[in-house]
């Protein structure tokens, strides 16, 4: 049996694009998404066969990223997704997820916060990135420009 080629989660870092460049978001805790998912139309028909559901595929999503991080009131990454959550308009970021294996994942993102003050445990910033578009996987090129664009009407496009 051959040894697991699996990488160890620790180490993966969110990173926003503010003001032409990235800023890494402090202590990000346990990280889940993107996910990959698709909806799907029902065609099913007085005749379809054998009494099965008939269904084909329509859009699909590309999820939310949801993590908490240990808060930091004077933290800029913490302040820049706050004033993302805070815009009127809401304001798209560009995001990225960089794994230890180097891998990563560029989107955009509109923000979405909420805080947990627990009796007995850190204060923590509970974050939501609500991706809008496709989901890029690339390897990591730290000097170079973002994958994603936004438009300053807050529209994302890939470039």
């Amino acid at each position: 049996m051959a040894a697991t080629q699996g990488v160890s989660a620790f180490g993966t870092v969110i990173q926003i694009y503010v003001g032409g460049a990235w800023v890494t978001v402090l202590e990000p805790k346990d990280i889940t998404g993107p996910s990959i998912t698709a909806e799907f139309i029902d065609f099913t028909h007085q005749q379809s066969p054998s009494g099965f559901r008939e269904r084909k595929p329509s859009f699909k999503s590309s999820g939310d990223v949801t993590f908490k991080v240990n808060y930091v009131n004077d933290d800029n990454s913490h302040a820049q997704l706050f004033a993302a959550a805070h815009a009127n308009p809401p304001t798209q970021l560009l995001c990225r997820e960089i794994f230890p294996d180097h891998a990563q994942f560029d989107f955009n993102a509109y923000v979405s916060l909420s805080w947990t003050n627990p009796l007995n445990g850190p204060e923590e910033m509970n974050v939501t990135l609500s991706i809008s578009g496709d989901v890029m996987l690339a390897a990591p090129s730290p000097s170079a420009s973002p994958s994603l664009s936004v438009s300053p009407s807050s529209s994302a496009s890939a470039s």
